[in-house]
């Protein structure tokens, strides 16, 4: 743990006079680029369309929500089916062994 602190700090420090000189040379061309960026301003002729329609994107989206309904269901059932034949098959268990327990219990009293 302070293993990781010590590389964190570390890299930390290393960073620092990196931003510091991006920061610096930013300054020194802020100025100009500003200048030249308000100079080679171009205004946009007509508004910005959209080429995707919106009908055939929210079909799609309910398709996958209903495919992923199902899906979900589906696993749900095959799921409970597998625990109804493990209930199943205890029972069968568990009254095969009440059969073979109790007349061995009848015959160990009688004696």
């Amino acid at each position: 743990m302070l293993r990781r602190l010590r590389m964190g700090l570390l890299l930390a420090c290393s960073c620092l006079p990196l931003w510091q000189l991006s920061a610096q040379a930013q300054d020194t061309q802020g100025t100009t680029a500003a200048e030249d960026r308000a100079q080679s301003f171009q205004a946009v002729t007509g508004g910005v369309r959209e080429d995707v329609p919106g009908g055939p994107l929210t079909l799609g989206a309910y398709a996958v929500v209903w495919a992923a309904l199902f899906g979900y269901v589906f696993r749900l059932t095959r799921l409970q089916r597998g625990v109804e034949a493990n209930l199943s098959r205890l029972e069968q268990t568990v009254t095969s062994d009440r059969a073979t327990i109790q007349p061995a219990a009848r015959q160990g009293t009688g004696s």
